[in-house]
Order: structure tokens, then C-alpha cells, then sequence
């Protein structure tokens, strides 16, 4: 058996994306937002346990095709892209699969930036630029008390 051809690839998302979001709009959807990121990673995990399996399998060259296996590794990745149109659907991005890391489109002065939370963290207490990485993030606070934030408006 083949790795399943499935792709992370989340570029589809980002053009789909129109909402912008405050920090308090981000964390008040942060009820739906953790339930469906929770299921997400836990499938991740499955999956790649799964692959795991069938990859040490075909090494010690003790393979034999299963179509259960299959089933179970294409039943993961559909409930992963199920979860992705939840996400897609509340207006978040995913940005990494196996930390739960997601991403809440929103401006400030004028500029795209994108409110950042992580699995497991309370609420979202982050933002970054749109080409800095999770790890570059900044706290909220440094956007200031008066949260520049056009909540709910269509980008152009």
C-alpha cells in the first residue's frame, strides 16, 4: 500500500477566507473553534499512527494489503477535511495540523495581520504578520486598547 495522496496543503483556504475577526469576536468563537481543532488533531495523530504501521510493514517487507487498514486511513482524512470546511466555515485558518495552531484573519491600521491561538491555550493572546511564523508571534496587547479591528467586513 501507497501513502495515502492527501495533501496539508492549506493555500486553498486563505482565498476563501473573508471575515475578519476582533480579539474578543476571536475568542468567543473560540467554543466552536477548540472542538473542531480537538477532533482535527486527534484524527491527524490517528493518521499518521496508521501510516506509521503500514510503513513499518512494507519495511520489514511483512505486508499484506489490507483494505481495513485503508479504510481507516481514508476514514482520518475525511474527517481531517471535514474539519477543515468547519474551520473554513467560522472564517480560521488552520496553519498546522499536529499543534492545533490556527490563525483569525483581522486588521489593525490599516493592515492585515492575523490573531494567533494554539490548541490547549485559553483564548488568543497573539498576533503576527501575515508572513511571520507562529513562533514570531507578538501578544495582543501590543495592538493596543483600542482594537483597530474592522470586525466582520469584507476584504477587497
Amino acid at each position: 500500500m501507497n501513502r495515502l495522496d492527501w495533501s496539508p496543503d492549506l493555500s486553498w483556504c486563505r482565498e476563501k477566507i473573508r471575515k475578519t475577526f476582533t480579539v474578543g469576536q476571536a475568542n468567543k468563537a473560540l467554543v466552536l473553534v477548540r472542538l473542531v481543532v480537538g477532533d482535527l488533531v486527534k484524527e491527524y495523530e490517528r493518521l499518521n499512527d496508521l501510516q506509521e504501521y503500514a510503513d513499518m510493514c512494507q519495511a520489514r517487507q511483512a505486508w499484506r494489503p489490507s483494505g481495513e487498514l485503508q479504510d481507516r486511513m481514508q476514514d482520518a482524512v475525511d474527517k481531517i477535511k471535514d474539519c477543515l470546511d468547519e474551520l473554513n466555515e467560522i472564517g480560521v485558518l488552520l496553519t498546522d495540523f499536529q499543534r492545533g495552531t490556527v490563525d483569525f484573519p483581522a486588521e489593525h491600521n490599516g493592515r492585515e495581520i492575523f490573531l494567533c491561538w494554539q490548541f490547549g491555550q485559553e483564548k488568543v493572546g497573539y498576533w503576527r504578520e501575515p508572513d511571520a511564523t507562529f513562533a514570531q508571534k507578538q501578544s495582543v496587547k501590543l495592538l493596543g486598547e483600542a482594537e483597530a479591528v474592522r470586525a466582520g467586513q469584507p476584504r477587497d
